[in-house]
């Protein structure tokens, strides 16, 4: 029997997703920064959501797999501000 993997369900509140997008079109933001935003905007499954899935974000990215679950996991554990993304 096949052992059920865990997702980590990234649900964006409006004003979480409306400062992850204004973050992705700030020019001074790091890459880093930009691309963990844009992650957790194509894995948000809340209103506004793409709902992606972490291999369509993968390769929409150029980035591992292991990135986009980290990420998930992180955003899902501990918010923003564990991804060192919420304003300051």
């Amino acid at each position: 029997m096949e052992k059920s993997l865990e997702k980590h369900i990234v649900r964006l509140t409006p004003e979480e997703r409306l400062y992850l997008l204004q973050l992705v079109s700030k020019e001074d933001a790091s890459l880093k920064r930009k691309t963990h935003a844009r992650i957790l905007l194509k894995a948000n499954a809340g209103e506004g959501g793409e709902n992606c899935t972490d291999e369509e974000i993968r390769k929409s990215e150029n980035i591992s797999l292991e990135t986009v679950k980290r990420i998930r996991r992180f955003y899902v554990t501990g918010g923003l501000e564990k991804l060192r993304l919420a304003a300051n």
